[in-house]
């Protein structure tokens, strides 16, 4: 029997008082997928940064091949055939997409001049590249990128290194439906070449078509480890949040009109959607929660009218005939999409410019008018960008969500539709987004927040929403709800 291509016995760590891992024993086989699992700070990040060389942990060893390894710095786990897709990107956005995926070995015109061979570069980036099915251009500079290419150059350059063991933390948190797709084919493929394939995810509904073995980490602690086709809620949530029942700590909603202010009725667009009906009120964000495919965009697109949708829509007491976008936004109805790429900006126009696009009106505009219209919102938002006229595209994605954010606060809104608006920004940006959403509540206005974020939703919602195969089978209040009941409720388990 061979001997497994990573193993950890006994890890144990902690930041000052803080326990992190406490005692983990866990065994990697070659091909196979193992995916870690579990709430936020759970420790699966941090097991991850032991395995990649990122911190070297307090207790216990890891063995590489059956052999005891010390893993000082990220080049000696890359040395031992470890290559790792971080959560938090770590390219240089300044240098090309090339020699981001060969940063460490980046081929030489001769072995005498250290001149780049910049068309072998290109070439071995676009074979790495296309084993992803991505079209990026190896030329293009990071910089110009959006975070989801970012994501999969990131990707590229861990499987460019030809790894026995590939580390994985949250690689689909950012990607479309077809990329996630063509990233769980690549992973399987590689399994079937004999990596072993450590994948961290907070995307249950992805268990079943990307891994083999399933272990879930509380507080630290291995709780327990799994077959992927026994993976069901009603066996991994009491492993995910044992007998504790959480409930979340937001006050209640200030008193005010509860009159709703959006009224959806029998939403449909089979089968993605079914007889889906919503209701929001002034001051009141209610969160929409479900998994991959549950239908949550197809709501708010056809509410917004992006989608030809069976069922009525009403806005402050008026029903919207044949809801399109315009009239939505005449109505003072907003959206912000989950793709902000290519359905909330212009990437080539400049951040004044897209922030200006819904609100400033017709005619002759001076590009000193359109920065002072804008000026004022996007500092509100804390935008960092080096001025208004720089290309938006160059932006984070932190600081592009804030101009979509911007673009549509601009003008005075009665209802605002986010669907998953922290997709692929970091930390700062998440809670800059959060407080801007909580304060334009308070001032009055209804929010439809979607997420895939449970966690999330569940800290930010004053109502949540649950959907599961096209239709609404749960509304809960989050103080009363604990987030193992809602992850529950979320894969599918009655009401």
């Amino acid at each position: 029997m061979s001997a497994p291509a990573l193993e950890v016995r006994g890890l144990g760590h902690r930041y000052g008082e803080s326990r992190v891992l406490d005692d983990v024993t866990l065994t990697f086989a070659p091909g196979r997928v193992h995916a870690l699992i579990g709430r936020n700070g759970a420790g699966k990040s941090t097991l991850l940064r032991a395995l990649c060389g990122a911190i070297q942990p307090l207790e216990g060893e890891i063995r590489v091949a059956g052999a005891a390894v010390r893993l000082g710095a990220p080049q000696e786990a890359v040395r031992h055939g470890i290559a790792t897709v971080h959560q938090e990107l770590t390219l240089v956005p300044e240098l090309t997409v090339a020699e981001n995926i060969l940063l460490d070995r980046l081929p030489r015109r001769s072995r005498w001049l250290p001149l780049l061979d910049h068309r072998a570069a290109r070439a071995k980036a676009a074979e790495a590249l296309g084993r992803l099915g991505s079209g990026l251009d190896p030329a293009a500079r990071v910089a110009s990128l959006s975070f989801a290419e970012r994501q999969l150059v990131e990707i590229a350059r861990a499987i460019a290194h030809a790894p026995k063991v590939l580390l994985l933390d949250e690689p689909t948190s950012a990607l479309s439906g077809a990329e996630v797709t063509r990233l769980i084919a690549l992973v399987r493929a590689l399994a079937a070449e004999g990596v072993a394939v450590v994948h961290v995810t907070h995307r249950l509904d992805e268990l079943p078509r990307i891994a083999d073995d399933v272990s879930v980490l509380r507080d630290g602690r291995l709780m327990g480890s799994i077959a992927a086709g026994e993976a069901r809620a009603d066996r991994l949530v009491p492993l995910m949040f044992g007998e504790v029942e959480a409930v979340s700590g937001r006050a209640a909603p200030a008193a005010g009109s509860r009159e709703p202010v959006l009224v959806a009725r029998d939403m449909g667009l089979p089968p993605r959607l079914n007889g889906v009906s919503l209701e929001v009120a002034p001051g009141e964000i209610v969160g929409v929660a479900g998994l991959v495919g549950s239908g949550r965009t197809e709501l708010v697109e056809s509410i917004f009218g992006a989608r030809r949708a069976r069922g009525s829509v009403s806005v402050g007491g008026c029903l919207v005939p044949r809801p399109s976008p315009r009239s939505m936004a005449a109505h003072g109805v907003a959206l912000i999409p989950e793709d902000r790429k290519h359905q909330g900006l212009a990437l080539l126009l400049s951040v004044a410019d897209n922030a200006a696009l819904v609100s400033l009106p017709r005619g002759f505009l001076t590009r000193s008018r359109v920065r002072d219209a804008v000026r004022g919102t996007l500092a509100r938002l804390s935008l960092s960008a080096p001025s208004l006229d720089h290309p938006v595209e160059a932006l984070s994605g932190g600081n592009q969500q804030k101009v979509v954010v911007g673009k549509w606060l601009l003008t005075p809104k009665k209802v605002l539709l986010l669907d998953e608006p922290t997709k692929g920004i970091d930390l700062a940006a998440r809670r800059q987004l959060v407080a801007t959403m909580r304060k334009a509540a308070d001032e009055g206005m209804a929010v439809v927040w979607v997420s895939s974020e449970l966690e999330e939703l569940h800290e930010t919602a004053d109502r949540i929403v649950v959907m599961v195969a096209g239709r609404a089978v749960a509304e809960v209040d989050p103080r009363d709800t604990s987030l193992a009941r809602l992850f529950a409720l979320a894969m599918g388990e009655a009401a």
